[in-house]
């Protein structure tokens, strides 16, 4: 079969036919589709073919099967992936370009995950730059029930990540700062003692002195 006969095919004809061809036949028909037909393919397809599409579909394209999904069918999708998949997943929806920002999939996507998904993908071996985006992603009141679940390991790490971004000898980073004053002064003082000695030193020198008096940092 050529990509010119499966046009003329309907969409239930289209999606048996599909599931019947082989390998070979599949990658062979798929050469002659442009990414609107790889996107209406994508939805029509059981998960497991289209973690296959994803597969062989080209890096800068994956993010266009991804557009072709409604927001639940993208999330079903995503649950549906081994936990070591989705860092990888999620790189692709960045498009092939250096991360500046979180792309629009990235961040709709982002938008729907729990807290507890949301954990895990920070949670998978992101750079500090991408950690960074995705705190920036997360919506203020929703800062809370996220940190809950960093470890300490995992809050030193964003905490650097925030600093990363630029801030001043003496001064918190704005992100820093923005997350010190979100949190409790339980975890203020949770994070402190997780920090090594010269980054505590540092946190407190970037203190008002009437705030590291009360929390008893002399």
């Amino acid at each position: 079969m050529n990509s010119s006969e499966w046009r003329r095919l309907p969409k239930d004809e289209k999606r048996r036919i599909w599931l019947l061809l082989s390998v070979e036949e599949r990658c062979d028909l798929l050469r002659g589709f442009s990414q609107a037909e790889r996107g209406a393919l994508m939805k029509m397809l059981p998960q497991e073919n289209q973690r296959w599409l994803w597969e062989v579909t080209p890096v800068r394209e994956r993010s266009e099967l991804w557009k072709a999904l409604s927001k639940d069918e993208r999330l079903t999708l995503w649950t549906s992936l081994e936990p070591d998949e989705r860092p990888f997943w999620w790189s692709d929806l960045g498009g092939d370009r250096s991360q500046r920002s979180l792309s629009n999939e990235q961040r709709d996507l982002w938008a729907s995950l729990t807290a507890e998904q949301r954990h895990e993908l920070f949670a998978a071996n992101m750079d500090q730059r991408m950690c960074a985006l995705l705190w920036y992603a997360t919506l203020e009141p929703e800062f809370k029930q996220l940190w809950a679940l960093f470890p300490d390991d995992e809050q030193r790490r964003l905490w650097y990540a925030l600093a990363s971004e630029g801030s001043m000898r003496n001064a918190l980073s704005k992100e820093q700062r923005k997350l010190w004053d979100y949190l409790t002064d339980a975890q203020k003082l949770a994070l402190h003692a997780a920090l090594p000695p010269q980054a505590r030193s540092d946190l407190e020198k970037r203190l008002l002195t009437a705030e590291r008096r009360r929390l008893g940092w002399g």
